[in-house]
């Protein structure tokens, strides 16, 4: 056996990744104008097929109607009763899963290729043909209440709703859920939301894996005759009011504290939007980040402690979050004030920003492996009204940017004083 000597003291070689070849997607209509996007991968007779529907949250009239409309696709159509839709779905091998956003609910279907038309047609009952029976939608919103209940009990929820509820007053994005709202909705109204979404003029199709002429003459044929009226919809962009200072409950029960801090700050669309990403990594947005060796590796606070920025169609947000003990809160702080302070004030060292500026594009790289994975990142583009241009633009601006960008950046956008701090206890 051959022994290879290993230094363990020395880390590998940090080496410079070349370039990155963003995927292709390609696209078609169908004959009634629905887009497609395809993603084509892979060598398995299997499909992901995504209903994008670009309406979400944002649009519901009262608190609790989307989510329960979306608890209840699975609940029965004209056709069938929950449970003859649950053994059709397992008798083809297939899976219905729904995701629901502030401006996109997305429901996608795992299918095996064989059985393409049987599972498009169940898809297209889902979309088009739930009946939201009022005994399974008692028991959704009996379930999601005592998940509410449960979720209330912890430290990281409770900062979270008061979080976002002072940082976007008065807007879906910081609305939270009382305990009075699941009594007040309805079936009616839940199934009258998902009547409203679910049109054909608001649906789009992500298809990923291996896609051939087949597939797309079969999306044609259930949803591409089914005639609508295009229109263009203009949307007036929100402002919004948000709190600053210090927000402290601690109620003497708990024995940790969750802390969240932040601002709002701009999308995509900020030409720096790109540069105070980057800043964040070396915040805390992996591992090796400022945050984690200060308050996790050095005082040993916490086990974990974090920094990401949140990217909406209206505006945004940064923030930090973290769980410490009650006794180690107020230094928890002021740790937080010393590192942001210090990218303020010093030059970030070009060895440290040469580490994150790999571990982002690495980190991107990952992303982009495999048909699913692109799909998924694609998605997210979609809602915004984006394409992989986004992410060729974050590259350029991650092999572009300077210690002098981000100290600029942080100058400009982190005065500890002027952000919004939630502890919850």
């Amino acid at each position: 056996m051959i022994e290879l000597e290993v230094n363990r003291a020395q880390g590998p070689i940090i080496k410079e990744l070349g370039d990155i070849n963003l995927p292709k997607v390609e696209y078609v209509t169908l004959d009634n104008g629905i887009p497609v996007h395809i993603v084509n991968g892979g060598t398995q007779e299997l499909l992901r097929v995504e209903a994008f529907f670009n309406k979400g949250i944002w649009d519901q009239d009262s608190n609790l109607i989307a989510a329960l409309a979306n608890n209840m696709l699975l609940e029965g159509t004209q056709a069938l009763s929950a449970q003859e839709l649950s053994e059709n779905l397992d008798f083809l091998g297939t899976h219905i899963a729904s995701n629901l956003d502030y401006h996109s609910w997305e429901v996608s279907i795992y299918l095996l290729k064989k059985h393409l038309e049987k599972s498009l047609e169940l898809l297209r009952q889902v979309l088009y043909d739930s009946t939201f029976p009022e005994s399974n939608f008692e028991i959704q919103t009996n379930r999601g209440k005592q998940q509410f209940l449960v979720n209330k009990e912890k430290v990281s929820y409770r900062a979270r709703r008061s979080f976002l509820s002072n940082l976007f007053k008065s807007s879906p994005y910081g609305t939270v859920t009382k305990i009075e709202d699941f009594g007040n909705v309805k079936s009616t109204n839940a199934q009258l939301f998902y009547q409203n979404v679910f049109q054909p003029i608001n649906l789009s199709f992500i298809v990923s894996c291996k896609v051939d002429d087949q597939v797309i003459q079969q999306l044609n044929k259930l949803f591409g005759q089914d005639e609508f009226e295009i229109v263009t919809q203009k949307t007036d962009v929100p402002t919004f009011q948000s709190s600053s200072g210090e927000i402290k409950n601690l109620t003497g029960k708990q024995m940790q504290a969750a802390v969240r801090i932040g601002s709002p700050c701009n999308n995509h669309t900020d030409p720096d939007f790109f540069k105070q990403k980057i800043l964040t990594v070396i915040l805390g947005g992996y591992f090796g980040s400022r945050l984690m060796n200060n308050i996790r590796e050095d005082k040993g606070y916490t086990y974990g402690i974090g920094a990401n920025m949140v990217n909406y169609n209206y505006g945004g947000y940064f923030f930090i979050a973290t769980e410490v003990g009650i006794e180690f809160v107020d230094d928890t702080l002021k740790q937080i004030e010393i590192e942001l302070k210090k990218l303020q004030n010093e030059l970030v060292p070009s060895e440290e920003l040469d580490r994150v500026k790999n571990y982002i594009l690495g980190s991107i790289m990952k992303g982009l492996d495999g048909p699913l994975s692109v799909s998924d990142r694609f998605h997210g583009l979609l809602e915004r009204g984006l394409n992989f241009e986004y992410y060729q633009n974050y590259i350029n601006d991650i092999n572009a940017v300077s210690s002098e960008d981000l100290l600029r950046i942080a100058q400009q956008k982190w005065d500890f004083d002027s952000l919004l701090t939630v502890i919850e206890g």
